[in-house]
């Protein structure tokens, strides 16, 4: 059997029923009437409903895959990702694991709230099947990847839950997991944690780790799953290739909620480069964007370097825009050495690193030859918010420009800033973006 042909995860019939008593009482009468009701050779009764939180599900995931579960809330999602964890016995079938299981399910399992971050760690990883010593050896890469400072050593009970996340994700990647569960666990953090995540996913993916990817962020399943389970009450609607498992669940949510596709991106605008004011590119602001970035950022920088990254008006924050309104992107940069033609390239980007808007001050007809060395400049990107609700990236590269694939990178920033595509009340968008679009009534009179 080939690597990629060995099973990870086998279930069959998989089912989870629970008794559901209406009364406490009928709890107790439920242990105690039966049993006499058998000692009288009456017929028995029951005096509670079953509920399926799961039934009959069946499938096989290969070793390497990454497979998506959708579904919406109630559909037994997390129910199926217990069972497979070991922390749910099932009502029926079977579930077959291959392999050590990292899991992150839902937020705070497996931490000790009044154990500190390290303890908890040092926990997690020896039931895991960790020595101390090999701990202890990656420690170090846990709480770099973490990123939640002097709290490792604070009760986790004081953490917010995107500290939490941070430190849940870091363990559970560090353990050499040959099955990796993620139930969600990824939405309690800001978009800079989502996109290292993502990445760190696709990392363990390409290395031969199978992940059990839960989310409702359809546009990541699409991307980074080669299969996905459509859940519907409990019951296994389609397992198969990821975008047709997520069609299939985007028409049954259409069918059952009123939704409006909505419209999308009209071309940047772009302001001639002006010289930065000393207020906006202070030290300081230089430095809290350095260190911000740092690790996302490539290229030399040696013949310039992007200063800093501001939206709407905000460093360092993630501003929220709502849709239709103004986005505006300013990118400071100074260069320091000649560059044949400097060009600043601003990218949009999903969780997942997908591209979803790009240009260039080259392909705007932005001449920056004219940039004084050593003197800072800025450049204004002005554009409509077209996004659907949801957290999105900004990349920033500084680059001579030339037309063919020799591009040189000097400055190379893939999460420089981030915002957040507000909600619109009433109204539900499909469409990751989607343009201006004039919609009229006419009369169909002169039709036969």
């Amino acid at each position: 059997m080939s690597f990629e042909a060995a099973p990870a995860i086998r279930a069959q019939d998989l089912g989870k029923c629970y008794s559901i008593y209406d009364a406490p009482t009928l709890r107790l009468r439920q242990f105690v009437v039966p049993r006499l009701r058998r000692l009288l050779g009456l017929a028995e009764r029951s005096y509670y409903r079953s509920f399926w939180a799961l039934k009959g599900v069946a499938f096989d995931i290969r070793r390497g895959e990454t497979v998506g579960i959708i579904g919406r809330n109630g559909a037994g999602k997390s129910t199926l990702l217990q069972m497979i964890c070991g922390t749910l016995s099932p009502t029926t079938g079977t579930v077959e694991t291959f392999g050590r299981i990292s899991a992150l399910l839902e937020l705070g399992s497996g931490f000790n709230p009044d154990y500190t971050g390290r303890e908890n760690v040092y926990m997690n990883c020896t039931v895991l099947g960790l020595t101390r010593q090999q701990i202890d050896e990656r420690f170090d890469s846990i709480t770099a990847f973490a990123d939640i400072g002097n709290f490792v050593d604070q009760p986790v009970k004081t953490y917010s839950s995107g500290m939490f996340a941070r430190l849940a994700f870091a363990a559970a990647i560090h353990v050499d997991p040959e099955i990796l569960i993620v139930d969600e666990a990824l939405s309690v953090g800001d978009f800079a944690f989502q996109f290292k995540c993502l990445r760190k996913l696709k990392e363990l993916a390409a290395g031969g780790c199978t992940v059990l990817f839960v989310t409702h962020d359809i546009e990541q399943v699409q991307r980074l799953c080669s299969r996905a389970l459509y859940l519907k009450k409990g019951e296994a609607v389609f397992y198969g290739d990821a975008k047709d498992a997520c069609m299939r669940y985007l028409a049954d949510v259409r069918e059952s909620e009123a939704g409006m596709a909505g419209p999308a991106a009209d071309g940047p605008v772009l302001e001639a480069p002006r010289r930065a004011p000393d207020a906006a590119l202070d030290a300081a602001l230089h430095a809290a964007f350095a260190v911000r970035v740092a690790p996302h950022r490539n290229g030399s920088r040696a013949q310039g370097e992007v200063l800093a990254v501001a939206v709407n008006g905000t460093h360092g924050e993630e501003p929220s825009v709502e849709f239709g309104g103004a986005l505006a992107i300013e990118v400071s940069f100074r260069l320091t050495a000649p560059l044949e033609n400097p060009t600043i390239a601003l990218y949009l980007i999903d969780a997942a690193g997908q591209l979803i808007v790009g240009t260039n001050s080259h392909n705007e007809r932005l001449d920056l030859k004219g940039c004084t060395l050593g003197e800072p400049y800025t450049v204004r990107f002005s554009l409509e918010n077209r996004l659907r609700p949801g957290r999105f990236g900004i990349q920033v590269f500084l680059v001579d420009y030339t037309p063919v694939l020799n591009t040189e990178y000097v400055d190379y920033i893939d999460l420089a800033a981030s915002f957040v595509s507000a909600p619109e009340p009433g109204v539900q968008r499909w469409a990751l973006v989607t343009p201006p679009i004039a919609v009229e009534l006419q009369s169909s009179s002169s039709l036969p």
